[in-house]
């Protein structure tokens, strides 16, 4: 059954339920959702009456809003290896800003992958972008992939990230914490924050890197489409932390004040004022 006669079909079940509901005069309320909106076939199965006037579809439709761009892939053509795709990729180098975005995702994109290298253990994903403040500007993300005794299952990671001007030497940025298992990609909200300087420092110091929500996949690439994806965001992040701490501090304080309260010990002896003194020998 094609999407057409789908739509056609369940358009009819459900049009066939309310108007049950309407002959019996039972009052209802229905809220349709999908997956995705988009508008049904006009011709055949739907009742003139279906939902009424009061029937509304609370989703985007499809001529709403910018698509999203398909991800990055390489090779271009046939079963692809590779997979990237960035709400943003921008460089700043001496001052000066580059958005890359436009180029490298969507229907005006121009950078060429030709550069790019695939292997079991190790991964190159170049791309060239022809004139960027005058020259030639090259971006690569350098995946690895190792088996790992410990748990049992290849792991995969971005290892690092290259951008080279020219013919000038290339500025390198390492990533922190950038690992999933194989079999998945790895996603990053702020990739800024995870991203250190290589040396030589003399050339990664002039260059920024500003990428969000990167999602890359260098191995285990099925159908053309990511498999998933573990987050960078990590479960102990600053919120956490002052939670923790605060948390920690007034436990503390609670054991050791009930530790004193226990501590304490009444007077077995009281004094009198209105009769004689007690006397309390010195040794006592």
């Amino acid at each position: 059954m094609g999407p057409k006669e789908a739509l056609t079909s369940n358009d009819a079940v459900l049009g066939e339920v309310l108007r049950v509901l309407q002959e019996e005069q039972v009052p209802y309320t229905a809220l349709f959702t999908a997956r995705r909106a988009g508008a049904p076939p006009r011709p055949g199965g739907l009742p003139v009456d279906f939902g009424g006037p009061r029937r509304a579809l609370l989703a985007r439709g499809e001529g709403e809003g910018p698509e999203v761009p398909p991800p990055l892939r390489w090779p271009p053509q046939g079963d692809p290896k590779m997979l990237l795709w960035a709400r943003n990729l921008s460089v700043t180098f001496g001052g000066r800003h580059r958005d890359l975005t436009p180029q490298t995702f969507g229907p005006e994109a121009a950078v060429d992958t030709a550069g790019s290298s695939w292997g079991p253990a190790e991964a190159r994903f170049v791309l060239k972008y022809p004139d960027v403040f005058g020259e030639t500007l090259n971006v690569t993300f350098l995946l690895r992939r190792s088996w790992f005794r410990v748990s049992g299952r290849p792991w995969a990671w971005l290892e690092e990230i290259g951008v080279t001007l020219g013919g000038a030497p290339p500025a390198r940025f390492g990533v922190r914490d950038a690992a999933a298992p194989s079999p998945l990609g790895w996603r990053c909200g702020d990739l800024g924050p995870l991203l250190r300087p290589l040396p030589p420092l003399e050339h990664s110091q002039r260059w920024r890197l500003h990428i969000r929500d990167l999602q890359i996949q260098g191995f285990n690439v099925s159908g053309g489409v990511f498999g998933g994806a573990s987050d960078c965001a990590g479960f102990f992040g600053p919120g956490t932390w002052m939670g923790l701490i605060s948390g920690g501090l007034l436990l503390g304080g609670l054991l050791l004040g009930g530790g004193i309260l226990l501590g304490l010990r009444p007077m077995d002896r009281f004094d009198d004022p209105r009769g004689p003194p007690l006397p309390v020998p010195l040794t006592e």
